[in-house]
């Protein structure tokens, strides 16, 4: 179980075209290297309901990941 208190990474290059997050566990850090990509068509996040689909939220961009993980 996670504490809401306890951090569980971080978040480094958020100002460039590859931001970098890495999650520390006991053994070592997973670290994410992202790049930002913006593909031609929007996707849309959906939430489906016992009857009812709604739209959550429209991304225009997103980040594609690779990770390493580091001892």
């Amino acid at each position: 179980m996670v504490s809401a208190n306890k951090m569980q990474g971080s978040l480094a290059q958020l100002d460039s075209q590859n931001p970098v997050l890495y999650v520390d566990f006991p053994q070592g850090r997973l670290k994410f290297l992202g790049t930002i990509v913006f593909p031609k068509n929007k996707y849309m996040l959906l939430k489906f309901g016992q009857k009812d689909v709604l739209c959550e939220d429209i991304f225009e961009n997103m980040v594609r990941p690779c990770w390493t993980f580091m001892q």
